[in-house]
């Protein structure tokens, strides 16, 4: 009997699971034998973990059983609590595609870790992969949503509509999951649309490095991420120095000075010669748009 036969004795399909979001199969390889121990010698720590998911300190005194790299232990926990909100899922109504594009995340984020480290697991993420468990943000196509609240600070008063500050309205996600193409964002739009119980005009926004609009300054016209952005009203900008979400273009590092960034990518090198020429300053802006099944209104 190999690992893959005891995980499925213990209800737990890995080797399905990974198939279905595409993780792999050396991801598979290094977290499977993870996920067997901790359901066959930590179930107590499991069943915790279970019970109370955004707890990190029931995360770290499991860490400090185990004689694994803490960031693959949390990958293999993670994958387990994704295998377990199957039955959420389901029971939102929401189970097959829906479920296992959800669960991606797994797999976009252990990318993430080892294209920064070399290792397999997942650093922390357990804010963001917990909303993903519990079906409270959901993948839709090629982008993730959930229920969100209007920023206090602006109001959006077009298209015969009224948002203020406090007002529900659905908030865009953008996963690192491959090119930003038109057509893939009508479509993800039309599911979310549907997915929401939408009518009239439904009002998303998205805040985002990729709404900055001095991206115009540096990127080719044609680009995707510009013709992603031309799908919003901008509303608010900000910018700064050595901003936070460089790391979203560089990986996480320890400085962004311009002369040291990676350039093995088009964005990396283009990007990368702006901040030299702009004092180092990025930023992120706060768009909206209205959505009525077929057509975005911005």
């Amino acid at each position: 009997m190999d690992i893959y036969d005891r995980l499925r004795e213990l209800g737990y399909d890995v080797q399905k699971f990974a198939t279905h979001i595409r993780l792999p199969r050396e991801y598979l390889e290094a977290v499977a034998p993870v996920c067997e121990d901790l359901l066959s010698n930590h179930a107590d720590d499991v069943a915790c973990i279970r019970a109370d998911m955004r707890n990190p300190e029931l995360y770290e005194r499991l860490e400090r059983k185990l004689d694994y790299n803490p960031c693959l232990s949390r990958f293999a926990m993670y994958v387990i609590l994704g295998m377990d909100a199957e039955k959420t899922y389901i029971s939102k109504g929401h189970g097959g595609l829906v479920y296992y594009m959800s669960m991606r995340e797994l797999v976009i984020w252990s990318a993430s870790y080892y294209r920064e480290s070399g290792e397999y697991g997942i650093k922390d993420q357990l804010d963001w992969l917990t909303r993903f468990f519990t079906n409270d943000l959901v993948r839709l196509g090629r982008l993730e949503y959930e229920i969100y609240t209007f920023s206090e600070a602006l109001t959006w008063n077009k298209h015969g509509l009224f948002v203020k500050g406090g007002d529900k309205i659905i908030n865009i996600h953008i996963p690192e999951d491959g090119r930003l193409f038109p057509e893939m964002i009508i479509d993800s739009l039309k599911q979310a649309y549907e997915y929401f119980g939408c009518t009239g005009k439904a009002v998303f926004v998205c805040g985002s490095w990729l709404l900055w609009l001095k991206n115009r300054e540096y990127m080719q016209p044609g680009s995707y991420i510009l013709k992603f952005m031309d799908n919003f009203d901008i509303l608010s900008s900000e910018e700064e120095k050595n901003h936070r979400d460089l790391w979203r273009v560089f990986g996480h590092r320890d400085s962004f000075v311009p002369s040291e960034l990676p350039r093995d990518t088009g964005l990396r090198k283009t990007l990368a010669e702006y901040l030299e020429t702009h004092d180092n300053v990025f930023g992120r802006g706060y768009g909206v748009l209205a959505f009525d099944g077929e057509k975005i209104y911005n």
